[in-house]
């Protein structure tokens, strides 16, 4: 167990407390601050892995599962909060993130190597971040029209990590690896 997936794991623990805070309306500030805490730990988590040299496979897999649960449950809060496109937001997410879950598993299953995230995935994660804190801190005084500029945004930025993912997988599959 290392430091970055030490890390991974606190984000993960993260997701319940920001759900609560969020949908039961207790506090909003306080669900923003908890998103900001769990992307700093993202980003520190990446810096002492590849800095110490602490990149494990289990922390290839972990933290790309908290990423994704925070995205998916920050996603749902929003959409259950009456921010409509977030449903459009949210399916994206889960179709996306099962297609790259199954060509991460056929990459693992042909060549024995576990995909770590790359950059264009971390840049849709940071404009995720961004955006959902942003609503968060500005919760519930936001306009229709901002909250489909952030919702077409995501759209927008996942769908590119997706295909830079996608080109990546079949890179990797055209390698001889075995």
């Amino acid at each position: 167990m290392t430091i970055p997936n030490i890390l991974s794991i606190f984000r993960i623990i993260l997701i319940p407390i920001f759900t609560y805070e969020f949908l039961a309306e207790s506090d909003y500030t306080l669900a923003g601050i908890i998103l900001i805490i769990s992307g700093l730990t993202d980003c520190l988590d990446g810096y002492i892995a590849r800095r110490f040299n602490m990149i494990t496979d289990l922390g290839k897999v972990l933290d790309p599962v908290a990423d994704k649960l925070t995205q998916v449950m920050s996603a749902l809060c929003l959409a259950l909060k009456d921010f409509h496109i977030m449903w459009y937001v949210l399916a994206f997410l889960v179709i996306k993130d099962v297609a790259l879950l199954i060509g991460g598993i056929t990459i693992y299953r042909k060549k024995d190597l576990v995909v770590s995230s790359n950059w264009y995935g971390k840049a849709a994660t940071i404009i995720f971040y961004v955006a959902v804190i942003l609503v968060a801190l500005l919760y519930p005084n936001i306009s229709d029209l901002f909250k489909n500029i952030v919702g077409g945004l995501l759209i927008l930025a996942g769908a590119m990590a997706f295909g830079g993912y996608i080109s990546y997988f079949f890179s990797i599959k055209s390698k001889k690896i075995r």
